[in-house]
């Protein structure tokens, strides 16, 4: 598609679709994240919240702060678009649902490595209960992202909405590393990271649903 296909095209759907005022989308925005936000914290605080355990506490600041830092990243590249009506690149949405979950477990094993005692296997401990936590926490602030950009995506809704996963993913990992004291590998690809792809995919398959402009 040329870019006065994409024009002529963006102008039709927009003329179908009526158009909020930038105040009543910072409204309706505030009231759906405030409460899928509110949702997800209280489901991390009935489920324990902040763990004691047997790390470190330098160890839980320094996995804490590489993972809440990527987590910023991811939601400033995957959803931040600043002045743009358009997506990122093609190239760097799809970089950005690699890199992040590979960014999160490389940084949660090298730094847990540092650490005596802190890579071993939890055999009672697989992961299913952090995959579950992680979509229970991410999946309310994803469908709310989803539906706050519904017909508004002109290009790649597929892909933005995978970028928007990944970077729900990604927060909720931050409040994962409060809960979960495990850092051995196939915990880590169990409970962590396949539930950050989990999420990938779900926004992916909403995105192109309900986020596409030409519908």
């Amino acid at each position: 598609m040329n870019a006065e296909e994409l024009r002529a095209r963006t102008i039709a759907a927009a003329r179908r679709h009526s158009s909020r005022t930038h105040r009543a989308f910072r409204a309706h925005m505030i009231l759906l994240m405030t409460s899928s936000v509110a949702i997800s914290l209280a489901i991390f605080l009935l489920a324990g919240g902040l763990r004691a355990s047997r790390r470190p506490e330098s160890l839980l600041v320094g996995t804490l702060a590489g993972t809440l830092t990527v987590a910023v990243l991811a939601v400033l590249v995957g959803i931040h678009r600043g002045r743009s009506m358009l997506p990122r690149p093609r190239w760097q949405l799809a970089l950005l649902v690699v890199l992040v979950p590979a960014a999160l477990f490389a940084w949660k094993v090298a730094w847990s490595a540092r650490y005596p005692g802190m890579m071993v296997d939890w055999p009672e401990r697989p992961g299913l209960r952090c995959l579950l936590l992680t979509l229970a926490m991410g999946l309310g602030p994803l469908v709310s992202l989803i539906v706050l950009y519904r017909n508004s995506e002109p290009v790649r809704p597929g892909l933005v909405g995978g970028a928007m996963g990944v970077a729900m993913g990604a927060v909720a990992w931050v409040f994962l590393e409060l809960w979960c004291p495990v850092a051995f590998p196939r915990h880590l690809f169990i409970g962590h990271v396949a539930p950050t792809l989990l999420l990938a995919i779900l926004g992916s398959i909403l995105g192109r649903a309900t986020m596409g402009l030409y519908r």
